[in-house]
């Protein structure tokens, strides 16, 4: 069960973070916000808590229309790289 777990955490985080790479164009604010959101709660559930901070900072600087939330969402998709890679190692 473990193994089916982390493998659907890590197709979700890798469609996402597609998602995330696009343009900003090809998705407003609202999209992003909601993408963040539903990729946090994704990593919590499987423990990827690295993953789950950086998609919470990138949701909030989002909502707080930061400029920073470029870079946060850089480091979100490193962090999910990063992770991607550790499921890899274990499947």
């Amino acid at each position: 069960m473990e193994t089916e777990l982390l493998a659907l955490f890590e197709r979700q985080a890798s469609q996402l973070s597609r998602r995330l790479e696009a343009p900003r164009s090809m998705g407003d604010a609202s999209a992003r916000i909601d993408l963040a959101h539903m990729l946090k709660g994704s990593a919590r559930s499987v423990g990827a808590f690295a993953v789950a901070a950086a998609a919470e900072a990138y949701e909030t600087a989002l909502r707080a229309g930061d400029a920073r939330e470029a870079a946060l969402c850089g480091r979100l998709l490193a962090e999910i790289e990063a992770v991607r890679g550790a499921i890899a190692d274990i499947l």
